[in-house]
């Protein structure tokens, strides 16, 4: 799911699990400003593939924190998360969550 706003965005992988990104806190209130969607509600989408693009420089001058939350949100299914060690990832290579499902 891809709301209007672009903000943030809704996964579902192939197992049911689902994933909520969300760029920055209280980015909603810019009403879409500043960002844009790669994808649309109901693509099937792939490791690595770019999803939505936002201007940081237009959030960051807007007062926005950009510190963004990934959230599981079904994690009934979550059967062991593991954090991957910190620091810097290359978009479809490097995992930043091991999860096992129950």
């Amino acid at each position: 799911y891809v709301p209007d706003t672009a903000h943030a965005i809704a996964l579902t992988e192939e197992h049911g699990l689902e994933i909520l990104l969300h760029v920055g806190v209280n980015t909603v209130e810019q009403q879409g400003k500043g960002f844009r969607a790669l994808v649309k509600t109901g693509d099937m989408v792939k490791m690595g593939q770019p999803l939505l693009a936002f201007d940081q420089e237009c959030l960051e001058k807007a007062g926005c924190d950009l510190a963004t939350p990934m959230v599981i949100t079904n994690g009934n299914k979550v059967g062991k998360m593991e954090k991957v060690p910190s620091g810097p990832v290359q978009a479809g290579h490097d995992p930043v969550l091991i999860i096992t499902l129950s």
